[in-house]
């Protein structure tokens, strides 16, 4: 709408533009006066057009006088100094040996191989005794060179990894066995370390695994029933446990370990019968072995038999003095007999500061039992120690 009304206003003023032009064309001085003008404006239009040809060729000068100036300087300035770099090391020629200087030069590397080889029994025998002369770290650091040269020596990798273990350096260990193993997976001496390894790491499930394939080759191998045993019990499963255990005290009779392995998971199976016996013979073979006397009492307590746990205890306390046997009190083996007078004048008597000092293990060894019991009962304890002392 803005647009069509201003087309109407122009249209509407051209008449009064133009009458008035025709007014003053009429006259001889109208006519004159529009010439001039006419000639004022030409002049102009002309003069703005030179104006505008003479700024185009003073801007197109310029610009050639730069382009001009700049390659003149380019040609003649001087090509800039090269950057000081560090020489690059210079590649040796290549040295194009004959058939004879090869033959020669692996005739060397051969020999070199060999001495090497030759040499490596000595070196790891010279490691092997400054591991054996409490040297560990000296011994590491020659086997860990040798083996740079010999990557493949198999007793070599088992003595580091031995060396590992005694550092408690378990998956370092278990690395180099495992890839003694996969050298000669026959190595039953990797196998017996590998497993070791990996009780120690706790990794029950890959332990069991282990001592399994040993014993599928070595039946009699103690460790691996070890080891079997420990996992079975991390896993509940007793049974297998107590078959583990019985192999191998019926491989080592003698062991104090073995013995108190398998009556304490009788016990603690509350297979109180089956465990007092190997108690009461662990007490007689291994009198400082505190563990022991409390859990034969243990036993006792459990079948009711106040009279002998007591005993024990009292045994106990001249052992191990009266702080360390006041601890056991607090079991819940003693709870079917807490009740009972004979145990509870022992527990009552226990509490007493005086008596605790008493009953310290002393130059004899021994408590009097007047400070404990009456006389009475102190003489039929005396009486019972005479019977079976420790």
């Amino acid at each position: 709408m803005t647009t069509e009304a201003n087309i109407y206003q122009q249209r509407e003023k051209r008449p009064a533009i133009e009458d008035e032009l025709g007014a003053q064309s009429a006259s001889p001085t109208g006519r004159k006066k529009l010439q001039q003008e006419f000639v004022a404006a030409r002049r102009r239009r002309l003069l703005m057009r030179r104006l505008a040809v003479g700024l185009l060729a003073v801007y197109a000068l310029a610009g050639i006088g730069w382009v001009a100036y700049s390659i003149n300087k380019r040609g003649l300035a001087a090509p800039p100094a090269p950057k000081e770099t560090a020489a690059a090391p210079v590649a040796p020629a290549p040295v194009h040996l004959g058939v004879a200087e090869t033959e020669r030069w692996d005739l060397y590397q051969m020999r070199a191989a060999i001495d090497t080889w030759r040499q490596a029994p000595d070196k790891l025998q010279q490691a092997h005794d400054l591991r054996l002369r409490g040297h560990v770290d000296s011994a590491q650091q020659a086997l860990e060179q040798l083996r740079k040269d010999n990557p493949d020596n198999l007793e070599l990798q088992l003595e580091l990894a031995q060396i590992y273990l005694e550092k408690n350096q378990f998956r370092r260990a278990t690395d180099l066995l495992l890839r003694v193993l996969n050298m000669d997976p026959a190595r039953e001496s990797a196998r017996i370390a590998l497993v070791s390894a990996y009780a120690q790491l706790a990794r029950h499930d890959m332990a069991l695994a282990l001592a399994q394939w040993i014993l599928e080759s070595k039946p009699d191998a103690v460790l691996a029933h070890r080891v079997a045993a420990a996992a079975y019990r991390h896993q509940g499963r007793a049974e297998q446990e107590l078959l583990h255990l019985r192999r191998w005290v019926a491989l080592e009779p003698a062991s104090a370990e073995a013995a108190c392995q398998i009556a304490e998971t009788l016990t603690r199976l509350r297979a109180y019968d089956k465990a007092q016996p190997l108690w009461e013979e662990i007490v007689k073979k291994y009198p400082d072995n505190a563990d022991a006397f409390r859990l034969l009492a243990v036993c006792y307590a459990q079948q009711a038999q106040t009279e002998k746990s007591v005993e024990i205890l009292v045994r106990a306390l001249s052992l191990f003095g009266a702080p360390r046997v006041a601890d056991w009190f607090a079991d819940k083996g003693f709870d079917g007999i807490r009740d009972q007078k004979l145990f509870s004048i022992l527990q009552k008597q226990l509490n007493r500061p005086a008596f605790a000092v008493q009953t310290n293990r002393g130059a004899e060894g021994r408590i009097d039992m007047n400070t404990l019991f009456d006389a009475k009962k102190a003489s039929q304890f005396q009486e019972m120690l005479k019977k079976d002392k420790p």
